[in-house]
């Protein structure tokens, strides 16, 4: 739960259905700068597996 009214919500910039592409159709992130916004109103599980899935992308 956000600690201030308006955090967690994201920046209407990056918040355009035209800009969502399929999976394995875009390159993906091409620098260090660049942002990944991942919206998910799942269960607990499948943010458990997102993040691990993440995580074991960011290892190797």
């Amino acid at each position: 739960m956000p600690a201030h009214p308006g955090e967690g919500h994201a920046d209407a910039r990056f918040n355009h259905r035209n800009r969502l592409c399929s999976l394995g159709k875009h390159a993906g992130r091409t620098s260090a700068d660049e942002i990944t916004l991942f919206d998910d109103t799942g269960v607990a599980l499948q943010d458990l597996a997102v993040a691990s899935g993440a995580v074991d992308l960011a290892l190797v």
